[in-house]
């Protein structure tokens, strides 16, 4: 998941040019691919250590011992505009003493929810900025039951805070119905796309919001 080594990095990098470089290749496009684009999207690596602190990628590498961390980003569009929230999950699948600091109970997981207004900045090439707006924080009780709300709480804007920043914003480099590469703040991140196939339908409108 963070692959923050030079050669790692310089690997991504290599196989991303090369299929930017094919021939087939279409870069992706607003408002063209807004439908592909939205979705709920697994995180498969990212060049970005900033991106779980110091213990996520801890718990990347012994994920028996110290517990399980997935990273997912949904982007969905409706009536009131486009949305991208990053979901980080933490979850204790063993009952090792070295997991105990996660607070789980064994198979229990918990999910912070950055919850993010987004926009399009440049169509094409395909730029997104993103506000973050809302913090929501979920556990289960019981490993097996489903997760319950604890809190959710929106995000103060504050003068000077608030905008879209350099570390706000990213371009869709490749898109097609099974991954997505970003890059944005000198990172790169590959996605694949989740096994809930949502997607925006030609109303611009998430399928949930559809009906």
């Amino acid at each position: 998941l963070f692959a923050t080594s030079a050669q790692d990095a310089r690997t991504l990098d290599s196989l991303v040019a090369e299929a930017t470089a094919a021939p087939a290749y279409s870069p992706p496009a607003w408002p063209r691919d807004a439908e592909m684009l939205c979705g709920n999207w697994r995180l498969i690596t990212t060049t970005n250590g900033r991106t779980g602190g110091p213990v996520l990628p801890l718990m990347d590498a012994q994920p028996d011992a110290l517990g399980a961390v997935s990273v997912r980003q949904r982007l969905s569009r409706s009536a009131s505009g486009l949305r991208c929230d990053n979901v980080i999950t933490i979850a204790r699948p063993a009952g090792g003493i070295l997991s105990a600091w996660t607070l789980l109970p064994v198979g229990g997981q918990s999910s912070l929810n950055l919850q993010h207004r987004a926009m399009v900045l440049s169509e094409s090439p395909l730029r997104l900025g993103i506000v973050f707006d809302r913090v929501t924080l979920d556990a289960n009780r019981r490993g097996g039951e489903a997760p319950e709300e604890i809190v959710s709480l929106p995000v103060l804007s504050l003068p000077g805070f608030g905008g879209v920043s350099e570390e706000g914003t990213f371009d869709v480099v490749y898109l097609d119905d099974r991954l997505r590469v970003t890059r944005g703040g000198g990172s790169l991140r590959i996605f694949e796309r989740g096994d809930t196939q949502e997607r925006c339908d030609r109303s611009g409108r998430a399928p949930e919001e559809s009906r």
